[in-house]
């Protein structure tokens, strides 16, 4: 008697919680737009009014032909009550302070010289990057040579951040008055660049040289993502930026962490942001790299898979409760 009682407030308990969650699920409409790496998410905010966020994927290296910026994102722009960017406006401020003081966490003072674990070719590359800086840059770990890199990799190419989606749209905020919001604060674009151990950056530093050593394969890679980008075609995107990406992870296996932390768990954290500012309501501009929307793990298959369990939900509560088996019998 005691069992089926215990049995029957553990059914209503669950069936209760399920009731609760369906009622909760916010649905999501996810619409790509023709022209652009653009789509409109549409949903509803707590007041069960409607809700909409426009979402730009941008490319952090770009040149002139991605000019003019398409009408209709423009007009999304000028429709949006508010702005995010990957960063905000109040840290784009802060940025040279904060990185400034950022890096002097990062003296090396234990006696450590990057040369020990570099070739000869490899130490040559990086004083022709960092020409009379080089004994400079040698003071901190290693993370910090591997920044100053970073340009050098396309040097031999025709594009460049000047061009970038990214660097249009924070003008036009600052040029307009408009406080842009960020969807990471500074800290977390920080750690990411002074990623991982001494040990780790210096793999990282490793593959960025040979790389640069062979100049045409590093342009070509840029430009074939580029290209890619410029298609608007997500799938074709994907493809190419998930291929280069398995490709580093064969080279250096210490990719596939690094990898999970710029991208995957900061997916997982926007996904719940982007939740939040649909439940919020109003019109929302949001533009960040578009490497965050496209793939198995992007903020829309996450945002996809809370749609899809709202969905199970509803259909698990049409079957009728029948006797459930006992996880603990074999």
């Amino acid at each position: 008697m005691k069992k089926n009682f215990i049995k029957k407030i553990f059914i209503q308990i669950v069936f209760t919680l399920i009731t609760l969650s369906s009622i909760f699920a916010k649905e999501y409409t996810i619409t790509k737009h023709d022209g652009a790496m653009f789509w409109t998410i549409d949903s509803t905010d707590s007041q069960g009014d409607p809700s909409r966020i426009y979402v730009l994927g941008t490319i952090h290296l770009a040149d002139s032909s991605i000019y003019p910026v398409p009408q209709f994102i423009l007009d999304a722009w000028n429709d949006s009550d508010k702005v995010y960017g990957e960063i905000s406006s109040k840290d784009w401020k802060n940025y040279t302070a904060q990185f400034t003081s950022h890096i002097l966490k990062y003296v090396i003072n234990d006696g450590f010289d990057i040369e020990t674990k570099l070739t000869e070719d490899e130490i040559k590359i990086l004083k022709e990057i960092t020409g009379s800086n080089y004994m400079n840059f040698k003071k901190f770990e290693p993370w910090i040579l591997l920044s100053a890199t970073a340009g050098s990799s396309y040097k031999e190419s025709s594009i460049s951040a000047e061009y970038s989606y990214d660097v249009f749209f924070i003008n036009k905020a600052k040029e307009e008055g408009i406080e842009m919001l960020g969807l990471d604060p500074l800290k977390t674009q920080l750690n990411i660049l002074s990623y991982g151990t001494r040990e780790i950056q210096i793999a990282l530093l490793k593959d960025a040289l040979n790389s640069i050593k062979d100049k045409t394969s590093a342009a070509d890679e840029l430009e074939k993502l580029y290209e890619a980008y410029k298609s608007f075609d997500e799938n074709k995107f994907t493809e190419v930026y998930y291929t280069q990406m398995k490709k580093e992870i064969e080279r250096q296996s210490v990719y596939k962490d690094y990898y999970k932390t710029m991208l995957d768990e900061r997916n997982e954290k926007w996904a719940k942001k982007f939740e939040q500012i649909l439940d919020d309501g109003g019109v929302t501009f949001i533009f960040a790299g578009i490497g965050h929307f496209t793939g198995k793990n992007s903020v829309f298959a996450l945002l996809e898979k809370e749609k899809s369990k709202a969905k199970d939900i509803e259909a698990y509560n049409t079957i009728k409760e029948k006797k459930q088996p006992n996880p603990y019998e074999y």
